[in-house]
């Protein structure tokens, strides 16, 4: 049988490698004496082989093992050489010691007292040069709070002198030191505001209204704010004046423009008109101005004048197609066709209308726009929005607003229009969405402008032709649109409004009949029953 089989009997000539005498001994300082064991087989683990490569663990023998281990000889390579005799120095060594000169008791308390003498001449000589460059020290006073103390001079800073784009550790080292005697006198840089809160306290008002637009400073908004609304009339006016002397600059700023507001809304009538004329010339920059655009509103809702009026919203007309469609600007547009007819100038429906010309489908689908056209024709008669064939570009263009996001809600607020020219318009819509109902029924926004249709259109017998039209279509057919539409997330919206302005019975057949098909949606169980 060959050993090279793997059935082939273990035997330690083919389990363990040979034993190699010259290395084996820098494994382990011992070697292993191993001992016949008799329950073991001759003919496999013989005497004469070699033990194990590695050596039994410590750990594992006890003390009758421990007595056959034996420390592997070391034999040396060559004799050992010794020397002869050790060299023995024939001079002691003696350290070397400096001659240090002894001196008598006397001559060190000379020595000592010629060394005092001289600190003391050198401590009298430096108080000397500190005093000559000295100034000397006056007693710090309080400021009393006055205007002209409080911003006569700049603010003084220390470690912020230098500019800002300098490293912070270098501004730090070329800091001006303010600890020095009289270097820095310190003084106050913020208004007590409680103080001014006295009811007949007077002020330099003007520096603290100025110190909003230089200083950015909430708090003085906040405390003028309550001087308005709590102070004497005279204050006020003061106020106001000052208001007014910065108008702009506050209207855009970020504190200042809630200051102009309680100021337009506690002011006179003449100091309104004074204040808010200030605004003429500036309205197209203000109204796109995330501050300015408040004060806009303000100035439109409160002021009196309607001449002043009329300027502020002729002045919009020089760039409606820049602002009308603008983020912040929008509110402004929709104040302005909330005004009366009488504070809009005659020519304004139709100047608004020419600068829209082309545009009326982006600026309607876009978010902004859409807020504006809506209250344009809330506000508006159908005759001034017919004006330069205004109607007819949005007409031309309902498919592609009823399925718009933002588009929708403008032909929604064309359908709620009230008299003739509402049901004119509302049959131009459902005319052009009647090619594809089924579509428009299941889009979710083309689906709210047929429920407005559905609910506005009431006729003279509280049935109109078009929501007759409508449920002859949504009942035909071996399986009616209905059964869909009822189904539907969206089209549901449509069968409700139906039912609640009391069509009921056309649409009641078709429903009892497919009651089962009905009831297995969530949509469909609401229509059941309402029935």
């Amino acid at each position: 049988m060959s050993a090279n089989w793997p059935w082939a009997p273990r035997s330690r000539a083919n389990t363990n490698p040979p034993l190699d005498l010259a290395w084996s001994h820098k494994k382990s300082p011992f070697l292993v004496e191993h001992k016949r064991d008799h329950n073991q087989i001759s003919d496999v683990f013989d005497d004469d082989q070699p033990p194990l490569a590695n050596p039994i663990p410590s750990w594992l023998l006890d003390d009758q093992d421990c007595a056959d281990l034996k420390p592997t000889p070391v034999v040396a390579t060559g004799p050992m050489l010794f020397p002869r005799a050790i060299p023995v120095p024939s001079v002691p060594f003696v350290p070397s010691v400096p001659s240090v000169p002894r001196q008598s008791i006397s001559e060190e308390l000379e020595e000592a007292h010629r060394r005092l003498q001289q600190l003391q001449m050198l401590r009298s000589k430096e108080l000397m040069y500190t005093n000559e460059n000295q100034q000397p020290q006056n007693q710090y006073e309080p400021e009393v709070f006055t205007a002209e103390t409080q911003w006569d001079a700049p603010i003084q800073h220390s470690s912020f002198s230098a500019p800002l784009s300098t490293p912070f550790w270098d501004r730090i080292a070329n800091a001006e030191d303010t600890t020095a005697p009289n270097k820095f006198r310190p003084r106050l840089n913020s208004v007590n505001y409680r103080v001014l809160l006295e009811k007949n306290l007077e002020c330099d008002w003007f520096l603290i209204v100025d110190r909003i637009v230089s200083d950015n400073d909430q708090q003085a908004s906040i405390f003028l704010q309550q001087k308005l609304k709590g102070g004497s009339e005279d204050i006020r006016e003061s106020i106001i004046d000052s208001v007014t002397a910065l108008c702009i600059p506050l209207v855009t700023n970020r504190f200042g423009n809630f200051l102009v507001q309680r100021s337009i809304e506690y002011a006179s009538s003449a100091k309104r008109s004074l204040l808010v004329r200030q605004m003429v010339g500036q309205m197209s920059d203000l109204s796109v101005d995330i501050f300015g655009c408040h004060v806009v509103q303000k100035a439109l809702d409160f002021t009196e004048d309607e001449d002043l009026k009329r300027q502020l919203v002729d002045d919009l007309l020089e760039s409606v197609a820049d602002t009308i469609n603008h983020k912040y600007a929008c509110h402004v547009w929709q104040r302005v066709f909330e005004l009366d007819k009488g504070m809009r100038s005659a020519h304004f429906m139709q100047s608004v209308i020419e600068s829209l010309r082309g545009r009326w489908l982006d600026i309607s689908s876009s978010e902004s726009g859409s807020l504006v056209i809506q209250t344009m024709v809330q506000n508006c008669t159908y005759e001034e929005l017919a004006l330069n064939n205004a109607l007819d570009e949005i007409s031309s263009a309902v498919k592609d607003l009823a399925v718009s996001r933002w588009g929708s809600w403008v032909v929604r607020q064309l359908c709620s229009m009230n008299g003739p020219g509402g049901d004119a318009i509302r049959s131009l819509v459902y005319e052009e969405l009647s090619h594809d109902l089924s579509t428009y029924g299941l889009d979710y926004s083309a689906c709210r402008v047929l429920e407005t249709i559905m609910q506005r259109d009431e006729g003279e017998d509280g049935g109109g032709e078009l929501r007759k039209r409508y449920v002859d279509w949504l009942v035909k057919g071996a399986r009616p649109p209905l059964i869909s539409l009822a189904r539907d997330s969206n089209g549901h919206v449509i069968v409700v409004a139906l039912l609640q302005a009391g069509v009921k019975k056309p649409l009641e057949n078709v429903i009892r009949k497919n009651y089962v098909t009905l009831r297995s949606s969530k949509f469909g169980t609401k229509i059941c029953r309402m029935i």
